[in-house]
């Protein structure tokens, strides 16, 4: 199987009733400067409504859909997005986007166990979806040159801050 034979990374996304946990977190924290954008948000307009957001999602939307990333934001957010992408270049280029438009930015990362079969670095799961969980460790390694720093974990996600 190839990476092309898997389903969209949009079929991963949520509608949510309620913001995520780590949004919940960022903003209990009051660790989100304005303005804000929800990178690769799905169709969770919930959390960039709490957050405050402009709300873009490659997979979703026209990658030209995004003001053309003319706009820089203070703080970017990028929920259970580099789990969904196969490709190990994909998940650094989407880092190096946020790291270009951001000052910056919170990425949330899945650490619980997912099921599936084994595929690359993750798995495929009944839904024909590329799943990835993350232990601080790797994610740390596979993203060092952007210098992630470990800023809450729990049993399912795993927060981290890239930039200022």
């Amino acid at each position: 199987m190839t990476s092309d034979m898997l389903a969209s990374p949009a079929r991963t996304a949520i509608r949510r009733k309620n913001v995520s946990a780590p949004v919940k977190y960022l903003l209990d924290n009051d660790l989100l400067t304005k303005p804000v954008i929800n990178y690769g948000g799905g169709y969770d307009s919930e959390s960039s409504r709490a957050l405050e957001a402009d709300h873009y999602d490659p997979y979703i939307y026209d990658y030209n859909n995004v003001q053309s990333f003319s706009n820089t934001w203070e703080t970017g957010y990028c929920g259970y997005v580099l789990n969904v992408i196969a490709e190990p270049t994909v998940r650094k280029n989407t880092v190096g986007i946020l790291e270009t438009i951001t000052r910056t930015a919170f990425i949330a990362v899945r650490s619980d166990k997912i099921d599936g079969n084994d595929y690359g670095d993750g798995v495929v799961t009944q839904r024909n979806t590329f799943q990835k969980s993350y232990t601080a460790d790797e994610f740390m390694h596979e993203f060092a040159e952007f210098g992630p720093v470990l800023v809450h974990k729990t049993g399912f996600y795993l927060l981290f801050k890239i930039g200022q």
